[in-house]
């Protein structure tokens, strides 16, 4: 929450492997940070420039709170 933030991953119910029971659900913006780096390498990987990259991840973001970039979401959640 605050300035820095640019994206929102999903940040709850996101399921994730388990070694001892095969799938898991866990929360928090420790697993939403590495799905939109997730995003942006795959976007490096297919050509795209750092600029366009970021352009690419903010306009296919889905705003969630005030239009624009705000502070609790950023530019919106992934949308990948």
């Amino acid at each position: 929450h605050g300035k820095f933030v640019a994206h929102d991953g999903p940040q709850q119910g996101v399921p994730d492997p388990d070694r001892f029971k095969g799938w898991a659900v866990w929360s928090g913006t420790s697993f939403a940070a590495p799905q939109v780096a997730g995003v942006a390498a795959l976007l490096r990987g297919a050509g795209f420039g750092p600029v366009e990259a970021v352009r690419r991840i903010r306009s296919s973001a889905v705003d969630l709170d005030p239009p624009g970039r705000d502070d609790s979401s950023g530019f919106g959640r992934l949308d990948a």
